[in-house]
């Protein structure tokens, strides 16, 4: 089921859409712990904060491991498509036509550039499945 959240961070407002799992792995890759992802639909907390620690022991809860690399190889299609979405401004920012690159530089008002490391994130994910890919 594919969602919309907020990401919630101390900058500029951004949103992501993907699968619980998408946005879960990729809200922990550019925050590393920092942000929080927000249903728009339900206000429920898709990834939680971790700002003074304890990813670990949540990660182990959920996951069984505390490994983010792990989860990310296993569902790298679904985080890559999450950190694609990534928009500043409000949700209908997800459904805007154009060049993304300029849409963000309009909108982004701090040097915290949420998209952008979105962005390049998923373009480490898509080198690191080629890779593996090509690979005997």
């Amino acid at each position: 089921m594919i969602i919309t959240c907020e990401i919630a961070n101390p900058s500029d407002m951004a949103h992501i859409r993907g699968t619980r799992n998408g946005i879960l792995g990729a809200v922990f890759a550019i925050g590393e712990g920092m942000y929080a992802a927000i249903d728009i639909s339900s206000d429920e907390t898709v990834a939680p904060m971790f700002p003074f620690g304890g990813f670990e022991a949540w990660a182990l809860l959920q996951w069984g491991h505390d490994d983010l690399e792990v989860f990310l190889d296993e569902h790298a299609d679904e985080v890559i498509a999450a950190l694609d979405s990534v928009r500043l401004g409000g949700p209908e920012a997800l459904d805007e036509d154009g060049d993304r690159q300029a849409l963000k530089e309009a909108r982004r008002s701090s040097m915290n550039d949420i998209a952008g490391r979105a962005w390049r994130y998923a373009e480490i994910l898509r080198a690191r499945q080629a890779e593996r890919n090509t690979r005997p």
